[in-house]
């Protein structure tokens, strides 16, 4: 089949043997650093983590972005300010500005509260 890269002659599109399905983004070490510098980390150990798509903008697909930098707490994205909102629009490269836009900060107040 041509163009499947099914194999050397019907493709120039190759799948490299180690090919994984790691988000880019989990290789930004520094900039997820920094951002749960700011929001804190989770310990599984002593917290329980939130159901994050309680927050209006944030589906499942999102929860477990969030999930895999390190954020599971409404008290982590309740934290989020500006400055953490870009972090994360950097971090991810998905739909900027909508996190801040929808106030996933404040929706998190609330649901603590």
């Amino acid at each position: 089949m041509v163009g499947t890269g099914a194999d050397n002659r019907t493709s120039v599109y190759q799948l490299n043997e180690e090919t994984t399905l790691t988000p880019t983004f989990a290789t930004d070490d520094t900039k997820i650093s920094g951002l749960l510098e700011s929001l804190g980390t989770f310990d599984p150990a002593i917290q329980t983590a939130d159901d994050l798509t309680k927050i209006n903008g944030i589906d499942p697909e999102t929860e477990a972005t969030l999930n895999s930098i390190g954020i599971f707490t409404f008290a982590q994205v309740s934290k989020m300010t500006h400055r953490e909102y870009t972090l994360f629009d950097e971090i991810t490269g998905a739909f900027p500005g909508r996190a801040e836009a929808d106030d996933w900060s404040g929706q998190a107040k609330n649901l603590i509260n």
